[in-house]
């Protein structure tokens, strides 16, 4: 058989498999076999891509890579990348990151995009190669140039976050753009937070509705919490808390805490939704768990004050010291007024000292919550120069709870982290309910008790404006993709 014969070959395999909806694997997959016992590179690679996703045969990943081994060798560049991507997962094959490197940089000598694209990230992470951002940007950059969308969204977050390169928001701006012209979720998402907050390019909130629908519709549950964040706020359109409850409702079914966080607010507070105490505190142990701060406060509030659930001091201290851990300020500042008034752990000055400067550390000076921070140390402070009240036996009910109830001390304050990234989004305002107060402070013998600790007012509801998750790594795990697919 000619290598014309073959080719054409290939071509009909082509279109039963990967044209036709639905494909037609009775006609395609004898074509395809056939056309690579002929020798043709793309049928072998084709072949594998089969056997690796399961398209139309059983699903068989060592067949998988025996088959890209074989187009491989033949210098053909996406047998060599797919190759790549297995053996960095450990699928079908012994995990490698060295000799998935070596497979990558015979792609990318070729101009293989998607091999390009790959090095980038493999610098970022250093995966078989030392942590480079600026090799990261460079590979980045020239994926992207060749139209590569994943690179081109890649390179906007370098860009944006200047990560291997100085920050440049127009720049940044453009590429997601790019990337989202060619149907890339995560592009089109960053660009409507682009346009929502005036990054690189004037604010347009209509606009930054429209690319959150987009993504929102795709199914992306950052597009859907911050689209139901839009109309619950009424940002670039009409205000429709029923509309917001229910594009919250389908991002918290994939489990994203911001959208959980702000859907039990919608049903502590009755907005487009019934109240539901239940569900919010169902819905706030579910975003806390998930590692969501403000969640893990109001949890904290909810065990505290009883709200769709039995009361319990000890468990709403664990949440409020893990919340303070992570740099909630009024968590920190609950946590300290609970080791000072001894309501759910042992009366402990020294611990809510260290939660109350934690508090002070993470507050503006201007805002009242550092003002409630700084009386409470003040009586601390007092309190401490007097002799503390016989704690109770070792079993006695008011003792500290074991050693996974009574969180450690928390270190040092850092630094607020990458701006969007790892950071939260700015604060939701409606009007909460206050928490009970802490109960008052037992009077020492012969000695004026310290003044009661005041307990803050709970934290407010958080927005959707900014996105919580974004990070490079999003939409473009190095998973393994067909010869003809993008993702």
């Amino acid at each position: 058989m000619t290598w014309k014969e073959v080719d054409a070959l290939a071509e009909q395999a082509r279109m039963a498999l990967f044209v036709a909806d639905p494909p037609d694997f009775s006609a395609g997959l004898p074509l395809l076999r056939r056309a690579a016992m002929e020798g043709s590179s793309w049928a072998i690679c084709s072949l594998g891509w089969c056997f690796e996703t399961g398209h139309g045969v059983e699903a068989d990943p060592v067949q998988a890579v025996w088959l890209y081994r074989q187009a491989a060798e033949r210098g053909y560049a996406p047998a060599q990348c797919n190759l790549a991507v297995l053996m960095h997962a450990g699928s079908g094959c012994a995990q490698d990151d060295e000799e998935a490197v070596r497979w990558l940089k015979e792609a990318a000598r070729q101009g293989y995009r998607r091999a390009l694209y790959l090095l980038g990230r493999f610098y970022q992470f250093g995966f078989g190669l030392p942590q480079s951002d600026k090799l990261a940007y460079q590979y980045y950059a020239n994926a992207a140039f060749g139209g590569w969308a994943d690179a081109q969204f890649s390179l906007g977050v370098c860009l944006e976050r200047g990560r291997g390169v100085e920050k440049q928001p127009e720049a940044a701006f453009r590429q997601y753009q790019l990337a989202a012209e060619q149907g890339h979720i995560g592009g089109g998402f960053n660009l409507g937070w682009c346009y929502e907050m005036g990054f690189g390019t004037p604010k347009n909130p209509e606009k930054a509705v429209e690319c959150y629908r987009v993504a929102a519709e795709a199914g992306d549950a950052d597009g859907q919490c911050n689209l139901a964040w839009c109309y619950d706020s009424g940002t670039g359109i009409a205000r429709d808390p029923q509309q917001a409850v229910a594009w919250y409702q389908k991002a918290a079914a994939q489990g994203h805490p911001r959208a959980c966080y702000n859907l039990a607010w919608c049903c502590r507070q009755g907005d487009g939704i019934e109240k539901n105490p239940e569900e919010t505190f169902r819905l706030f142990g579910k975003a806390a768990e998930a590692g969501y701060r403000s969640a893990m406060y109001e949890l904290g509030c909810c065990r505290l004050n009883g709200e769709g659930c039995e009361k319990d001091a000890k468990a709403a201290m664990r949440w409020f010291c893990k919340a303070g851990q992570l740099g909630h300020a009024r968590a920190a500042l609950r946590a300290g007024a609970g080791y000072a008034s001894g309501k759910g752990v042992r009366r402990n000055y020294a611990k809510a000292e260290e939660y109350v400067r934690l508090a002070l550390n993470r507050t503006d000076p201007k805002e009242p919550l550092y003002t409630e921070a700084l009386d409470l140390l003040n009586i601390l402070l007092k309190a401490r120069e007097q002799p503390e009240d016989p704690q109770p036996p070792e079993d006695a009910p008011g003792e500290s709870a074991p050693e996974e109830d009574a969180p450690q001390a928390p270190p040092p304050p850092k630094k607020p982290g990458v701006r969007r990234a790892a950071g939260a989004p700015a604060e939701k305002k409606p009007g909460a309910k206050k928490p009970a107060k802490a109960a008052k402070e037992p009077k020492p013998a012969e000695k004026k008790p310290a003044k009661a600790a005041k307990e803050p007012k709970p934290a407010e509801k958080k927005p959707g404006a900014q996105k919580t998750g974004r990070t490079p790594d999003k939409k473009q795990t190095a998973g393994t993709k067909p010869a003809k697919k993008k993702k």
